[in-house]
């Protein structure tokens, strides 16, 4: 049996020009009802983490900020500290926690939700952490 050409094979489908399936376009929609439900909102609050150092203190081994479920690190840091971050109404959860550098260390921790503070730490030896349900207001 003589073997044909690759394009002359009788089991070989001759291939289509590419198509847009209508799957195609289903999930296009989704995504751009997806984008303007979610993306269309913008986070509604100003939410600032504050830490400050007592009697001296002037250095954060480590601070921890949550928005929601997200949380960051910095480490080791210069106090005073803030940081801004942007949360939605419907935030579950705002967390600050730090560790003074040093055996002496006193630190207080603050959260701020549009200028207004919803939590703070009295000054704390070592360590302060504060948190919040939702946006604390």
């Amino acid at each position: 049996m003589t073997e044909q050409p690759p394009s002359r094979r009788p089991y070989a489908r001759p291939s289509a020009p590419p198509s847009h399936s209508p799957r195609l376009a289903v999930a296009g929609l989704l995504l751009g009802v997806t984008g303007l439900v979610t993306g269309g909102c913008s986070d509604d609050h100003e939410v600032t983490f504050e830490v400050v150092g007592a009697n001296g203190t002037k250095t954060a081994q480590n601070v921890s900020v949550g928005v929601g479920f997200g949380t960051s690190y910095d480490s080791p840091v210069t106090l005073p500290y803030a940081k801004t971050e942007p949360a939605p109404d419907d935030v579950h959860a705002l967390s600050l926690y730090a560790d003074a550098a040093g055996a002496d260390g006193a630190i207080t921790c603050r959260i701020k939700v549009d200028g207004k503070t919803v939590a703070e730490s009295g000054d704390s030896v070592h360590s302060c952490h504060v948190e919040t349900k939702g946006l604390g207001t």
